[in-house]
């Protein structure tokens, strides 16, 4: 997981949950915040504002889900969206022009 947070921008809220990463509930929150993340997640929003509950395996949700999916894959194509063109990887495709910071960094 370090890996996932190279990129996060300095700042005393990821210092925090960094410096105190092996204690709860800041090992929770950053796995939170930087974390990969599903494929698909899907939330109910009415009771779970916070968005900490995934809802896309559930089976009661399956229909939701599946209607959710395809809108999306029309709107994508309609659009001409580029992840859904011959070359969908074109966004891991660009050239670096900055370094990945290590962490933790360096003294």
């Amino acid at each position: 997981m370090h890996g996932a947070y190279r990129d996060i921008d300095a700042g005393p809220t990821l210092k925090l949950l960094t410096s105190h990463a092996d204690q709860a509930p800041y090992s929770e929150l950053l796995s939170l915040a930087v974390a990969k993340r599903p494929m698909e997640e899907l939330y109910d929003i009415r009771t779970d504002p916070g968005c900490l509950k995934n809802l896309a395996a559930v089976g009661e949700h399956q229909t939701s889900l599946s209607t959710l999916r395809t809108a999306l894959t029309n709107y994508l194509t309609q659009t001409h969206d580029s992840r859904m063109g011959a070359q969908p990887e074109v966004w891991e495709t660009y050239k670096r022009y900055s370094a990945i910071r290590e962490f933790p960094p360096s003294p």
